[in-house]
């Protein structure tokens, strides 16, 4: 599970003083992009790493080597940093926040300053479609190769594209189920992101709701499925990469945590591709549970819900 294994082989806080990127000599750079991407996608929302307080014409180290929407910074900002459904991490130094104007930079942006040039994004849900908005600081161009990686770890995307400067280099990368996502350049540090384009419910058309009050009965609305195809619900307690261990979708990372728990039942989708399930939810689920769904036809699962 790629969530587990970066928590596991990058401490979450930085161990050492870093310098605030950029430093050292800016590097020469090819006179054109060396390699294109498969094409353009639509995902569903954007991160613009705008929510990070840091000065205007200025950097910071945040202290820490992974970031998602739970984490607590180093600097002791946080969490709500970033959208759910994705992390950023490197495995050294710290992850740096640029505030706007820094180095010509247009807006409030992002990197690894890594010592090692890379920066890895994966997701809760596997996508089909990622993109970004690269930079670089002026003065130092740089060169930039991202690449996106399915659940089975096997390459399924590669761009590398020139980085002149500030203005934005957009990239997009395609692909089944991509999971994991890793950008290097030239320097110490990996190049600048900003504009992350991702779906942060599901990459496969499978749309859950919920209506009612809670405590009480409440009916969940699952949308998207093919006429008769099985579907399950499960919850947990938080947010997450789970991975299901057996049956039909073994192997399917969904977007809980480890405490996730199928809930009894297999309903099939109606005629018009819909199930709705009334189930009745106590009140200590209240503002404390989120549910998914899946499609145990395709494996396809749900955007994640929280219990209002």
């Amino acid at each position: 599970m790629i969530l587990t294994l970066a928590l596991s082989l990058a401490p979450q806080f930085s161990t050492g003083p870093q310098p605030v990127a950029p430093y050292g000599l800016p590097h020469t750079q090819p006179s054109a992009p060396i390699s294109q991407g498969q094409g353009s996608g639509g995902p569903a929302v954007i991160e613009d790493f705008e929510a990070y307080v840091v000065g205007v014409g200025s950097a910071e180290n945040i202290g820490s080597t992974f970031l998602d929407d739970t984490t607590i910074t180093g600097t002791g900002q946080g969490p709500g940093l970033t959208l759910a459904g994705t992390f950023y991490s490197c495995t050294g130094g710290s992850l740096q926040w640029n505030g706007d104007t820094y180095f010509g930079l247009p807006t409030k942006t992002f990197l690894a300053n890594s010592g090692d040039s890379t920066l890895y994004v994966g997701y809760a849900v596997p996508q089909a479609s990622v993109g970004f908005g690269l930079h670089a600081f002026s003065g130092f161009a740089d060169t930039a190769t991202v690449e996106a990686y399915d659940t089975s770890g096997s390459l399924v995307d590669t761009v590398t594209v020139n980085v002149p400067g500030p203005a934005t280099v957009p990239v997009t990368l395609t692909g089944p189920n991509i999971q994991r996502v890793i950008i290097r350049g030239t320097y110490s540090w990996s190049p600048i992101i900003d504009d992350h384009d991702f779906d942060g419910g599901t990459s496969c058309g499978l749309q859950l709701s919920v209506s009612g009050s809670c405590p009480g009965p409440m009916t969940f609305t699952v949308n998207g499925g093919a006429p008769g195809d099985p579907c399950k619900f499960g919850y947990a307690f938080g947010t997450g990469s789970f991975v299901i261990p057996s049956g039909p979708c073994a192997g399917t990372v969904t977007g809980l945590d480890g405490t996730a728990t199928p809930v009894p039942g297999t309903f099939l989708f109606d005629g018009a591709g819909q199930v709705n399930q009334t189930f009745f939810v106590p009140p200590g689920a209240c503002g404390a549970v989120y549910v998914q769904a899946i499609n145990l036809a395709d494996c396809c699962t749900s955007n994640v819900i929280l219990i209002p």
